[in-house]
């Protein structure tokens, strides 16, 4: 199963062909192999992301749903030491801090898995569907 953003459909002036179209050439007909895409046709939103994985890692009651593997180690660091964005008076952004080139890339993936397989745990206010 693979996992991914809407991007990955995108056309670009450089490919005629997606980023998914792609990879699914190269497991087509490949014995042995089930191949199933999983990619969103909307980016959720980064702190939507964050927070699912956050919660799924362990959440306010202690609760954990996920596990990593001690060695998926970029993704170790990944979840170590990505951090949100700061302005110009040190406040958080809403945005990754993207100005290391080796992280996020990794932990993005992750989000995506957990956003498709467990949804999306809104970030704040009310719940989706909740009547006041």
């Amino acid at each position: 199963t693979i996992y991914g953003d809407a991007s990955g459909n995108s056309r670009t002036t450089k490919s005629t062909r997606t980023d998914y179209e792609l990879i699914r050439d190269m497991f087509r007909g490949e014995p042995g192999y089930r191949f199933v895409m999983r990619q969103n046709t909307a980016n959720p939103a980064v702190r939507d992301r964050v927070n699912t994985v956050n919660t799924m890692l362990k959440s306010a009651s202690g609760t954990r749903n996920i596990f990593i593997h001690p060695n998926c180690r970029e993704l170790l660091k990944d979840l170590r030491q990505v951090k949100w964005r700061r302005d110009s008076s040190c406040n958080p952004t809403g945005d990754l801090d993207k100005s290391d080139q080796h992280r996020t890339h990794v932990s993005d993936a992750l989000s995506y898995l957990v956003a498709q397989e467990w949804g999306l745990f809104p970030s704040g206010g009310l719940m989706p569907g909740l009547v006041q």
